[in-house]
């Protein structure tokens, strides 16, 4: 359980910070990582991989600042069903890309995330607006954690 959230923290804060040099995030993840292994939590070659996704992380910010802007751009201008699953699918693709790129989500992983895409052509006119405000809603918070 302990290990999951170092991971989580790792993959969390990684896009929240700044590209220049190591973020007080990435120095964070740094030393948690550092206890845990000194505690037996984890092994040195997965503190490694935490540590390795959390500054992947941190280059990437930049990126992942633009693709939110753009993610919640696309759907304000989705007025028609169609336009918000057209969004949905957009911004969902995106956000993998980033992910995979910035290590947090396997290919593996992104391909079964992907295939469920298809699923969006069969929700009701009514669910698709619930998920298209839920994507806002976190694409505005995300923006805020990226002042």
């Amino acid at each position: 359980m302990k290990r999951t959230l170092i991971t989580l923290l790792a993959v969390s804060t990684g896009f929240l910070v700044s590209c220049k040099q190591k973020s007080e995030e990435v120095k964070q993840v740094e030393a948690q990582t550092e206890k845990a292994v000194e505690s037996g939590e984890l092994t040195k070659d997965e503190a490694k991989s935490i540590n390795d996704a959390a500054a992947k992380s941190d280059e990437m910010k930049d990126e992942a600042k633009k693709n939110t802007e753009e993610s919640l751009e696309k759907l304000n201008k989705a007025t028609t069903v169609d336009e918000m699953k057209d969004a949905v699918k957009d911004v969902t693709k995106s956000n993998i890309d980033i992910a995979v790129k910035a290590g947090a989500m396997t290919e593996e992983q992104a391909e079964m995330s992907l295939s469920s895409l298809d699923n969006v052509d069969m929700l009701p006119e009514e669910s698709l607006k619930t998920m298209v405000e839920q994507l806002k809603m976190a694409l505005r918070q995300a923006q805020e954690q990226m002042k």
